[in-house]
C-alpha cells in the first residue's frame, strides 16, 4: 500500500496510486482513526499524510508534481537556439565545436559551451548516434612544421551528369591540414599529375617529403623508378610511400576525402570536369580559411600554412658527383653493369648516371645525386631494396 513518492511504480499504476491517495485523505477526514496507524497502514511516514492531506483540503490535485523548475536562468535564449540549429544546417556535417568557433568568428558572444550546443543538435534530431560514434577523438601525429612532408593521393572517382568520370587529385599539408590542390583529373594518368604538380610548385614552393600510395602513377613496386619518383629526386624532394593494404599511414589524407565527400561530393550535382574544378575551388577556400579544425583547436588551417622558401627552380640541374665517386650510366633497358654483373635499376633512369658504393654489409649502393635508388646483395648480387633515401653525404 506504500504511496509515497519514493515508492517504485510501473506507468500502469498511476491511477492505482491516485485511488490509494484518496482512500487515505477520505479516512483522515472521516474515521476515528489516528494520523500514526493510518500511515503505518499505508506504509507511508506522517509527514507524507499530512502532505496528502493538507493538498486534498486544499483541493489541489493528488498527482505527483512536475519536478521541472519553476524557472531556468541558464537555459538558451530561443533566438541563439535557432541561430545554433541554422548554421548547423548550412554545414550540416559540423559538430558543435566547429559551429561554436564559426560563430565566434562572425561576432557573436555569450554563446553556451560545446556540450550545450551538442544537447541542443541532439534535441533536434540533427545528431545520430552512428555519427556521434565516428567522430570519437584518436590520438593523432603530424610533421612540426608546414612543408616538412605532403600527402597526395586521388579521392575515388565518381561519374558526372555528362557520362564521363572525375578522378579528384587531393595534396594536404601534414602540418597544418591546409588543402593545397583539390585538382578535377580525368583519369590518374602521370601527365595530368605532372601538370598539377607543376602549377602547385609554383604557387606554394617545394615540400622536403611527399608521401603517396604505391599505385601508379606514384609508385612501381619493385620494378623500379617510376617517372615521379626520378621528378622528385631532380627537385631534392624525397617520395615515399604508405605500407601496402595500410591506408592509415595516409590518415589525413583518408579524412579530408572523407569530409570532401560528406560536405560536397554527396550534396552536389557535378556536371563536367569545369564544373567540378569550380566547386573544388570554391570548397578549398571555405576548408582552409572558414571551417574550424578539430586537430587544430578550432583554429582553421590558413592560420597554420607558410609557403615553402624552397622555390621551384627554372631547370634541374644534373647530379655532380665528388671525383673519388665510382660512377656507371644506366643503359637503355634500365641495367648498370659494375665488375661484369649486370643489376637492374629502371628504364626511366636510362642515360642517368648514378654513383656506386660498397658498403661494408656486403650490399651494393646504386646512387642518383643525394638519394639511394637501390641496393644489391655483393655476394649473391640480389635485390634488397628499390626504396628510395635520402643520403646525408655521397
Amino acid at each position: 500500500k506504500n504511496l509515497g513518492k519514493g515508492a517504485k511504480k510501473m506507468p500502469w499504476e498511476e491511477r492505482k496510486l491516485k485511488d490509494l491517495r484518496r482512500k487515505f485523505v477520505q479516512a483522515c477526514s472521516t474515521e476515528k482513526i489516528s494520523m500514526s496507524t493510518l500511515c503505518k497502514e499505508y506504509g507511508i511516514s506522517r509527514k507524507t499524510g499530512y502532505k496528502w492531506l493538507n493538498r486534498y483540503q486544499t483541493g489541489e490535485q493528488l498527482e505527483d508534481h512536475s519536478r521541472r523548475p519553476l524557472s531556468s536562468p541558464n537555459k538558451t535564449p530561443l533566438e541563439l537556439e535557432a541561430l545554433i540549429i541554422q548554421t548547423r544546417l548550412s554545414h550540416p556535417t559540423w559538430g558543435a565545436r566547429k559551429l561554436l568557433r564559426l560563430l565566434q568568428n562572425q561576432g557573436y558572444h555569450s554563446l553556451p559551451c560545446a556540450s550545450t550546443v551538442c544537447n541542443i543538435l541532439k534535441r533536434n534530431g540533427l545528431v545520430s548516434p552512428r555519427a556521434s560514434a565516428m567522430h570519437t577523438p584518436y590520438k593523432r601525429f603530424e610533421r612540426k612544421h608546414p612543408n616538412e612532408l605532403w600527402q597526395m593521393d586521388f579521392k575515388g572517382d565518381f561519374v558526372m551528369e555528362n557520362g564521363k568520370r572525375c578522378y579528384p587529385l587531393t595534396l594536404l599539408d601534414d602540418h597544418s591540414r591546409y588543402s593545397l590542390c583539390i585538382s578535377a583529373q580525368p583519369n590518374q594518368q602521370w601527365p595530368g599529375v605532372h601538370h598539377a604538380l607543376q602549377e602547385l610548385f609554383q604557387i606554394y614552393g617545394l615540400p622536403d617529403v611527399i608521401l603517396s600510395d604505391n599505385g601508379p602513377p606514384w609508385g612501381n613496386g619493385h620494378r623500379g623508378i617510376t617517372k615521379f619518383e626520378l621528378w622528385m629526386m631532380k627537385l631534392n624532394i624525397l617520395p615515399i610511400h604508405g605500407r601496402a593494404m595500410h591506408p592509415q599511414t595516409q590518415g589525413k589524407e583518408e579524412r579530408f576525402h572523407r569530409t570532401l565527400k560528406e560536405d560536397l561530393l554527396l550534396r552536389s550535382s557535378i556536371s563536367d570536369l569545369a564544373h567540378a574544378q569550380r566547386l573544388f575551388d570554391a570548397y578549398r577556400q571555405e576548408y582552409n580559411s572558414v571551417r574550424p579544425h578539430a586537430a587544430l583547436d578550432m583554429a582553421t588551417p590558413d592560420e597554420f600554412y607558410a609557403t615553402s622558401s624552397r622555390k621551384l627552380p627554372f631547370r634541374l640541374e644534373v647530379p655532380a658527383y665528388p671525383s673519388s665517386s665510382i660512377t656507371c650510366r644506366v643503359n637503355l633497358k634500365g641495367y648498370v653493369v659494375y665488375k661484369g654483373i649486370s643489376y637492374y635499376i629502371s628504364e626511366n633512369l636510362a642515360e642517368h648516371t648514378l654513383a656506386i658504393r660498397e658498403l661494408p654489409d656486403d650490399c651494393i649502393q646504386f646512387c642518383y645525386g643525394n638519394f639511394e635508388v637501390a641496393k644489391y646483395d655483393l655476394v649473391e648480387h640480389l635485390l634488397i631494396s628499390h626504396k628510395i633515401s635520402r643520403l646525408d653525404t655521397l
